[in-house]
């Protein structure tokens, strides 16, 4: 099929919806993208389950039932916060979906970049919103930081931290020494810049202002590490910047340093996966990774080779008004889901 005629279906398709913009026929450059490209505007519309024209060894791309979805995965790896739950409570039909795929024999994990609260937190805040998994099916950001410290040489090296009281529990369990913001002085030797989160109390501008100065006046070359990459958060009904991840970039660009991630899209997260299946001897098989951001859960997804689940329940959702710009920003970011689906 001719990408032209993709543009021209993708065209019709919104139009019937009452939306004037199609996907640009120049999206397109696989038969995994054109699939795509052309379901999104159903899906958008809210149709949870739409069967593509193409036949099944094409279906890559097509939308398909929750039902089948679980029939045709081993494991499946879960986002939490807007894929799971949201500031309004739990996501309807997203535990019943685990709950399924649970009762069908099949290994889920929730795997979150959270950084700014323990696992023991994040875990607490699951069983109150009624999700029922073993701590051991919990991977957060926080507990990979540890990997990210060792690669880049950092265990008993004096870093900053821009944190708070969780997310130093994370640094010092991986053996590093954090120094706080409000201690930074000229005399302070550091190894790297480590910005988990924000209080809610502090003055962006003024913390990168004077870390921006430390840095330069010192003349260092050391990284900025960001522990959750997450650019926007879903929160009252609206995707929200997320602070920590601005104030790392502009620290990162202002002194030129190497800006590097610690949760998803990097492999530390899927490389912890398939170690706690394997603790808890079991096969991940064909595994599906379920979230609701195109940069952080699909990318990931996409470079780690596993198949993925664009779930139109939070960030991407809000960030968006129509199907056209969701296909944009796939182009953009590198990320094409392997399904997607409005809701489970």
């Amino acid at each position: 099929m001719k990408i032209s005629t993709i543009g021209r279906r993708l065209h019709l398709l919104n139009a019937r919806l009452g939306i004037n913009h199609a996907a640009p026929a120049e999206l397109a450059r696989t038969k995994k993208e054109i699939n795509i490209l052309t379901a999104l505007p159903q899906v958008w519309a809210g149709q949870r389950s739409y069967k593509p024209e193409y036949p099944d060894e094409h279906l890559q791309g097509g939308l398909v039932s929750r039902e089948s979805i679980i029939e045709r995965y081993d494991t499946f790896l879960f986002d939490v916060f807007g894929t799971l739950i949201s500031d309004a409570g739990p996501i309807p039909g997203a535990n019943n979906f685990l709950k399924e795929a649970m009762a069908n024999g099949k290994n889920v994990l929730l795997v979150t970049n959270v950084s700014k609260s323990s696992a023991e937190e994040n875990f607490k805040e699951l069983v109150k919103a009624g999700i029922k998994v073993d701590p051991q099916q919990v991977i957060t950001a926080g507990q990979l930081f540890k990997y990210a410290a060792a690669e880049n040489g950092l265990i008993g090296q004096p870093v900053l931290h821009i944190g708070n009281d969780s997310s130093r529990s994370y640094l010092e369990q991986a053996g590093l020494l954090p120094v706080e913001a409000e201690n930074l002085d000229a005399t302070a030797d550091l190894r790297a810049v480590v910005v988990a989160a924000l209080q809610s109390s502090s003055d962006p501008k003024a913390l990168e202002d004077k870390v921006t100065k430390h840095l330069k006046s010192n003349k260092y070359i050391i990284p900025v590490i960001l522990i959750n990459p997450d650019k926007y958060v879903p929160k009252d009904n609206a995707a929200r910047p997320i602070r920590a991840y601005e104030l790392a970039a502009n620290i990162a660009r202002n002194t030129r340093q190497r800006f590097l991630f610690v949760g998803k899209p990097m492999s530390y997260m899927y490389t912890e996966a398939l170690k706690r299946l394997s603790e808890m001897d079991k096969e991940p098989g064909r595994v599906l990774c379920v979230g609701d951001t195109l940069s952080t859960d699909i990318k990931g997804a996409n470079e780690f080779g596993f198949d993925s689940l664009l779930l139109l329940t939070g960030t991407e959702r809000l960030r968006f008004t129509f199907a056209y710009q969701l296909a944009r920003a796939m182009k953009k970011t590198d990320a094409f889901p392997t399904w997607v689906l409005s809701g489970l």
